[in-house]
């Protein structure tokens, strides 16, 4: 395993050089500091990604052939976080750890732990296993054309720096988390459905799909923006007013009753807008995925009153969970295609779609992992289609392996449009780059109706705190 690690660790010195500004050729392992942190980092995932590839090596349960293809999906993608983090691209450090952890170290754990018997079917598992190699090589790629001398430019204008948008930001910020209080009332520290129902008894279906998608987390990005102005004008008194709306907001967004996801979107975004560098972004990023991965397990614990598990073999057995599912919905969407054929791309318009309501279009299509479901409760016992789809699963869903490697390109091209080379810190580019490494993780889990919700109603939360920043500081100078 030590081996295998420095193998892998000299390979990625020798092959990691991309241009600098003046068209030098860079190790983008560097030396110093960041360079020792950086290997560190990949020694460490590395070896971890290694002793689970052992741990299966050492039983017959996976072909020649799926193991060497698992292995090359670890190396493709260690190879990518390095290059991610080294060069401070937030979004794809976050897609380059969510296929260590969801397509490389999560399938090889629950293949040898026989997690879903659709893992029996060698040649199903082979496919699989070959279209997740592609999807990382792609990203691989994508990120090649995004490594463009990013500039983040965090002068904030002279008009902001007087702080006249302050007043405004904290109105608003204490005004959505009052609402919201009201509206979930009582069912604040209860759960998911709990809540959900009451929500949607006080404000109706699409009223609590506004409400939670995208009046919500405007609670804390007005406070974010807020703060973010008020450090900058070295003010302390507001520092202090939106530091408390910054916690009344995250009190809103409990992960008791909304997606866990949905409060590490908020608490990231914070983090990284408000502590972001030219260098240490990508790493502070890389950090906090870690510890959250670690920790993830407690939030069970606090949502569902039972006992913490790692599973009998500890992290032997760590993501082998329904959570890191992700690879077990890419077999059953194969399965599905392969008997009943391709969908014709209606998930995809129907999660672009999602705000339709079904009275407006009844044909509209369900969530995918509902057209799974007898498949999943032939291998898993499961009844509750509320389940992941990964990204390139809902491709294949629509259009087979064209459509999978389609809306692969099309993601990273956005991705590319995000990760452009000039962010002005407070813009709604600035600070929907700040979310975007959890919302990316939310849309590559799937599924992809969820993923577009989440995108759009966080991007409106944004725009609104960015406008009500900016445009609070025109009209009082004008």
């Amino acid at each position: 395993m030590t081996q295998g690690s420095d193998v892998a660790y000299s390979a990625a010195t020798r092959f990691a050089k991309l241009r600098g500004k003046n068209g030098a050729r860079v190790n983008v392992l560097g030396a110093g500091l960041w360079g020792v942190l950086d290997a560190f980092l990949f020694l460490g995932f590395a070896s971890f990604v290694a002793w689970n590839l052992y741990l299966l090596a050492m039983e017959p349960l996976a072909t020649t052939l799926v193991w060497t293809l698992l292995l090359s999906i670890g190396a493709v993608n260690l190879f990518g976080l390095v290059l991610a983090v080294r060069k401070n691209k937030l979004v794809y450090t976050a897609i380059f750890y969510f296929n260590l952890v969801f397509f490389s170290v999560a399938p090889t754990q629950q293949i040898r732990n026989r997690f879903d018997p659709i893992f029996a079917d060698l040649d199903l598992l082979q496919d699989a296993v070959l279209m997740v190699l592609v999807w990382s090589i792609l990203c691989l790629i994508g990120l090649r054309f995004a490594t463009r001398p990013r500039a983040w430019r965090s002068a904030v204008p002279p008009v902001v720096t007087r702080q006249r948008p302050l007043p405004t930001l904290w109105l608003a910020s204490a005004s959505a988390t009052a609402i919201g209080c009201l509206v979930v009332g009582s069912s604040l520290f209860s759960d998911r459905e709990t809540a959900g129902k009451i929500i949607t008894s006080q404000v109706g279906q699409v009223g609590g799909l506004l409400f939670v998608g995208a009046i919500f987390p405007f609670a804390c990005y007005a406070a974010i923006v807020g703060m973010s102005i008020a450090v900058k004008g070295r003010n302390p008194a507001a520092q202090f007013a939106f530091a408390t709306a910054i916690a009344g907001s995250l009190v809103l967004n409990n992960f008791l009753i909304l997606s866990r996801y949905q409060f590490s979107v908020l608490v990231f975004a914070g983090v990284l807008f408000l502590f972001n560098s030219e260098r240490a972004g990508s790493r502070i990023l890389l950090s906090l995925l870690g510890v959250g991965t670690i920790v993830a397990p407690l939030f069970n614990v606090f949502r569902t009153g039972t006992s913490l598990y790692l599973g009998n073999g500890g992290f032997d057995m760590f993501l082998t969970t329904m959570d890191y599912d992700a690879f077990s919905l890419l077999c059953h969407t194969l399965r599905h295609v392969e008997t009943s054929g391709i969908d014709g791309g209606w998930n995809i318009v129907s999660g672009i779609l999602f705000f339709v309501p079904r009275n407006v279009w009844p044909g509209k299509n369900e969530i995918t992992p509902y057209y799974l479901i007898d498949t999943l409760r032939a291998y898993r016992g499961l009844w509750n289609y509320n389940l992941s789809e990964p990204l390139i699963a809902e491709g294949f869903f629509a259009w087979g392996a064209v459509g999978a490697v389609a809306i692969a390109v099309a993601f990273l091209a956005l991705v590319n449009r995000l990760e452009g080379p000039a962010i002005e810190q407070l813009s709604i580019r600035g600070l929907f780059r700040c979310a975007s490494p959890i919302i990316v993780l939310m849309v590559l889990r799937g599924s992809f109706m969820v993923g577009m919700s989440i995108i759009v109603g966080h991007f409106v939360a944004v725009s609104l705190s960015i406008w009500l920043a900016k445009g609070s500081s025109r009209r009082s100078s004008s």
